[in-house]
């Protein structure tokens, strides 16, 4: 009788822990599959896009103008009207290289070194937080990059980690690159809202 106890209390426990998992997973959107956002125009950094929650929430190109090109690693690929191609990585980050809780933007041209990189006219502009500034890139010195970049951030102010949801829900970054703009949409987007 005991052993049965035992065993209905493990049950009742185990199933109390999987439905809190479950809640703290209800707090966001779930992940929307590739083909429903390509039909959308937007480009998904990958097919788990969501798979790092909390700490990381990369943004998802908007391609109303098939701009797009490919995917390079963590970075999306499009043509410029100007330039050979543009390629930007962004989302929140809760540690990038050394800066805490930030949304990131980070962009390279191809053809461009560091000094010409200046020469761009370049902006990134979050519709719920304003501008991103630039900022020096901190990255893992053991890790090589054939290409120079420009970084860009903006502290997100957090009480508690699951707080950033809220903190982009509905945002969209746009980066401009002299003039001719890129929208990412935040990782949080609901395709079925009126």
């Amino acid at each position: 009788m005991n052993r049965a106890l035992v065993i209905l209390s493990f049950c009742a426990l185990l199933s109390c822990s999987s439905q809190k998992i479950n809640n703290n997973n209800s707090k966001y959107a779930p992940e929307i599959s590739s083909e429903i956002l390509q039909e959308q125009q937007i480009v998904p950094i990958n097919d788990h896009y969501k798979s790092n929650y909390y700490k990381l929430l990369p943004y998802l190109y908007y391609n109303g103008r098939s701009d797009f090109k490919r995917i390079k690693g963590d970075y999306y690929s499009m043509s410029h009207h100007i330039h050979k191609e543009v390629n930007i990585m962004a989302g929140f980050w809760d540690d990038y290289g050394g800066h805490k809780n930030v949304l990131v933007a980070s962009v390279w041209v191809e053809g461009f070194n560091e000094e010409a990189l200046d020469t761009l006219q370049i902006q990134v502009h979050s519709s719920k937080h304003g501008f991103l500034k630039i900022t020096p890139k901190k990255r893992n010195p053991n890790r090589h990059t054939f290409f120079k970049e420009l970084c860009f951030t903006k502290v997100i102010e957090l009480e508690e980690r699951a707080d950033i949801l809220n903190k982009i829900n509905d945002d969209v970054i746009i980066v401009s690159v002299n003039g001719y703009k890129y929208e990412l949409l935040t990782p949080e987007i609901r395709l079925d809202k009126k």
